[in-house]
């Protein structure tokens, strides 16, 4: 594992590094392990030393990244990754590795447990993506409320919001889902990931969006970064959008 890094600013937002991010949700499908899939090789091509964490029983994320490493030319491309989903190992590694790399993305469960709560109190943010549909959308209820615990006991943090994920452009579902989620006690994200059939396609590929060819794969690499951008301009802003 490489050594410590000394603090540095994100050069979009003024992130202080190094930084613990969650990806959170108890409803399976709703696009954890590709969000912290494609954060940690976003962050990896910025030139962060980055690491990730698959607490997800399924280990999606972790099997993607072994796979993406496998087609990597040169070592120093790869993203070291541990798979951990006990909550007490847990709530001791989460720190530890936050020692020794700029960026820790955790990819969780898709369940509300132990492996939720360790990640909510371990993080410094929390990212919470969802699908538009009112079942996914009432889902994200318990979620939340664990993420008011957490703040609750940590004076503020993590620092969370909600992003829509493979959501259908401009329909009345979509605009109904960004309505029904402008009084939720954590912020929406404007940045909404698109259904893409590259999305689908990447973890087959061993690929993400950021090394596939062709206009679904651009775009959908433009709206990863809009994403990310914006997450990390809320995390340096104290929450506030």
């Amino acid at each position: 594992m490489p050594k410590a890094k000394s603090k540095k600013a994100f050069s979009q937002s003024n992130l202080q590094v190094p930084v613990i991010i969650g990806f959170v949700n108890q409803k399976g499908g709703a696009g954890k392990s590709t969000g912290a899939t494609h954060a940690s090789v976003w962050f990896k091509r910025q030139s962060y030393s980055v690491v990730l964490v698959d607490a997800d029983g399924q280990q999606s994320s972790s099997d993607w990244i072994k796979h993406i490493n496998s087609l990597r030319e040169s070592k120093e491309l790869y993203i070291p990754y541990v798979i951990n989903s006990d909550p007490e190992e847990l709530f001791k590694l989460l720190p530890e590795l936050k020692q020794k790399f700029d960026v820790v993305i955790v990819d969780g469960p898709a369940n509300i447990g132990e492996v939720t709560k360790t990640i909510l109190f371990r993080s410094d943010l929390a990212l919470i993506p969802s699908r538009e549909s009112f079942l996914d959308l009432r889902s994200t209820g318990k979620i939340l409320e664990y993420v008011a615990q957490a703040k609750e006991l940590r004076n503020g943090s993590p620092i969370a919001a909600i992003y829509l994920n493979a959501v259908k452009s401009n329909t009345l579902v979509l605009k109904d889902a960004q309505g029904a989620l402008t009084n939720a006690i954590v912020p929406l994200l404007e940045t909404a990931i698109h259904d893409r059939a590259c999305l689908r396609d990447a973890s087959g590929q061993a690929k993400t969006v950021f090394e596939m060819r062709g206009s679904g794969p651009v775009a959908a690499a433009k709206s990863y970064e809009a994403l990310f951008t914006e997450a990390l301009r809320l995390l340096s802003n104290g929450g506030k959008t």
